[in-house]
């Protein structure tokens, strides 16, 4: 049969079959466009997740790390300080024991500097 000898009723049926076609084929493809989205969003929603993960166990680590050095470096102020202190009071105790000795064998001398001192000072804080 040739298109001529078909009725126009025929070409409408034909062409009311294509267009049932065509729209079942569309919903076809969204309804496979819809499980493919829902597939990738799934997929990508557990590697962010997995991701987010890393990340917060790596800045764990990280932050147990500077933690350990940041108590490390205090561990090692502490002894510094520690040392400079006594150090310090050692000179200290040697510049007493030496003063002491000082004016012990130069008692005028001592009592001289010291006036002198005071009324330095004296002049200093009066201004």
């Amino acid at each position: 049969m040739s298109d001529s000898n078909n009725t126009p009723e025929d070409k409408n049926r034909v062409v009311e079959n294509k267009l049932a076609s065509s729209q079942e084929h569309a919903r076809k493809a969204v309804e496979a466009t819809k499980k493919a989205a829902q597939a990738a969003y799934e997929e990508g929603k557990t590697h962010i997740a997995a991701a987010a993960q890393d990340l917060g166990d790596a800045a764990n680590a990280k932050y147990g790390e500077i933690r350990n050095q940041v108590g490390q470096a205090a561990q090692d102020y502490t002894g510094r300080a520690r040392q400079a202190f006594s150090d310090a009071t050692i000179q200290a105790k040697g510049f007493q024991e030496e003063s002491e000795q000082y004016i012990r064998e130069n008692p005028l001398q001592a009592v001289g500097i010291a006036l002198g001192v005071g009324f330095v000072l004296g002049l200093i804080m009066r201004r």
